[in-house]
């Protein structure tokens, strides 16, 4: 007989109804038992649609919400770091991963197998991810449509001749992060953080002094479209500007490469063209 352990995903989402529909759909297939969807904006639409689901649980994060947790996070990370703790400590699931609603599992093995056959001392399960990119000259039947592109971990040189000028965009040869994403086992009283399972500390927040040792998915990968079109992406890195208020607190959140994003977004405006290419 082969032992399972049931697992979930926690997202904090503000993307439109046919993502979210796609994203708990294909999570559901895979086998979540539960998908905990904390809505950023108002979404009457997202409401309607899964509020006969029981395995997709709905949160408003509106003024009560945030009034009852003490404090509304400007800053969007943060929000995310909040919701996901609120459904770590309510999920009824063995395993609990923090993602966005432009990630999708793929699964070359079952999950719940591979969950299950962890040792009791094994509290974190890392997903190595990859990124979605558009091939030149490529056809786009749908906006999930193109290739993969893995992290380059261990090149000591030649990066710039591989990716020419796009490369001082890119972190380890991704637009992205490239440090993937944690399952946590839940009722351990974990920190699940954005790219890391933490201990927590008195406050309930990480005790960064007390880090959880990981072991590597060899059954799961996670791939980031990192905004399913040239717009969504523009929209989420414009999104961190506004969060951050100034640009000594923008460079201080983001690494060189998101910031070089940033910044080549505000030079090209509106030019569509030139927004696709960085994108892709």
């Amino acid at each position: 007989m082969v032992l399972k352990s049931s697992w979930g995903i926690v997202a904090t989402v503000d993307e439109p109804l046919p993502l979210l529909a796609a994203f708990v759909a294909h999570h559901r297939a895979l086998g979540a038992a539960q998908i905990y969807l904390y809505l950023d904006r108002d979404a009457p639409d997202v409401e309607a649609l899964f509020a006969q689901d029981s395995a997709v649980i709905l949160t408003r994060t509106d003024a009560a919400y945030w009034s009852a947790k003490g404090e509304y996070p400007q800053v969007h990370v943060r929000r995310q770091l909040f919701n996901a703790m609120d459904a770590y400590d309510q999920a009824r699931v063995d395993w609990l991963l923090h993602c966005d609603g432009d990630e999708f599992l793929h699964l070359s093995d079952a999950l719940e197998a591979e969950l299950a056959a962890l040792p009791d001392s094994v509290v974190s399960l890392t997903i190595q991810n990859s990124e979605r990119v558009w091939l030149a000259g490529q056809d786009r039947p749908s906006i999930f449509a193109g290739a993969e592109r893995h992290p380059v971990r261990r090149a000591t040189g030649g990066l710039p001749d591989v990716f020419g000028a796009s490369f001082k965009y890119l972190n380890q040869g991704l637009l992205g992060y490239p440090n993937g994403k944690p399952f946590a086992r839940t009722w351990h009283h974990l920190y699940l953080g954005i790219h890391a399972t933490k201990h927590r500390g008195s406050d309930g927040w990480a005790d960064h002094e007390q880090k959880v040792k990981s072991w590597e998915s060899t059954s799961t990968r996670l791939v980031y479209f990192d905004g399913l079109t040239p717009l969504h992406w523009k929209v989420k890195l414009l999104r961190k500007v506004r969060d951050a208020h100034s640009e000594a607190v923008l460079k201080t959140r983001l690494n060189e490469r998101r910031f070089a994003q940033i910044e080549a977004i505000r030079q090209c405006s509106g030019d569509v063209e030139t927004l696709t290419t960085l994108h892709g």
